[in-house]
C-alpha cells in the first residue's frame, strides 16, 4: 500500500494530505516518512486528524453530506466496494472504504471556507479623486 500511495503523492503532488491520527498514525507514519526520503518524493502538510468517537459517531459528517447529496461515488468497481460498505455499516465485516470516506467527510466539515479575492474599494484621497471618478484613462494627472 506504501508503493500505491507514493505513486499517487508523485501524480496528484497534494498540498495536504490527511490520515487518521492514534495507532494509524504510530503503525504508517515512520515508515511513510522513510520511504518518501528514499525516493525523493516532496510532501505537502500531513494533517493528522484525531478519532476521538466511536465510528458511528465519526461517519455522522458523512451521513449530513449524502442527505444534502454532495457525496458521489465512481461508476466503477472501487465505486460498487464503497457503495457496499456503506449500506452495510456497521453490521458489514469489512468498513475501511467506511473509516476513509468518514474522515474525508470531517476534514471537509472541519476545514475553513477558501478566501475570496474581493477588489479593495476606492480610496478617495482628495476632492479631485472625487472629479475625476470614473475618468481613469483619460486623466490629465500622472
Amino acid at each position: 500500500w506504501v508503493d500505491q500511495y507514493m505513486a499517487l503523492v508523485q501524480r496528484h503532488r497534494p498540498l495536504v494530505e490527511f490520515s487518521e491520527a492514534g495507532m494509524p498514525r504510530r503503525a504508517s507514519e515512520g515508515l511513510i516518512t522513510r520511504v518518501r526520503r528514499e525516493r525523493k518524493i516532496p510532501g505537502g502538510l500531513v494533517e493528522w486528524i484525531p478519532s476521538l468517537t466511536d465510528k458511528v459517531s465519526r461517519a455522522t459528517s458523512l451521513r449530513a453530506m449524502a442527505s444534502m447529496g454532495r457525496v458521489g461515488l465512481p461508476d466503477n468497481d472501487y465505486g460498487e466496494r464503497v457503495l457496499a460498505q456503506l449500506l452495510g455499516f456497521p453490521a458489514a465485516k469489512h468498513d475501511d472504504a467506511v473509516d476513509m470516506v468518514g474522515l474525508m467527510a470531517r476534514v471537509i466539515d472541519q476545514a475553513h471556507p477558501a478566501m475570496a479575492i474581493t477588489q479593495r474599494p476606492k480610496v478617495h484621497r482628495d476632492k479631485w479623486d472625487r472629479v475625476f471618478d470614473g475618468d481613469e484613462g483619460n486623466s490629465w494627472r500622472l
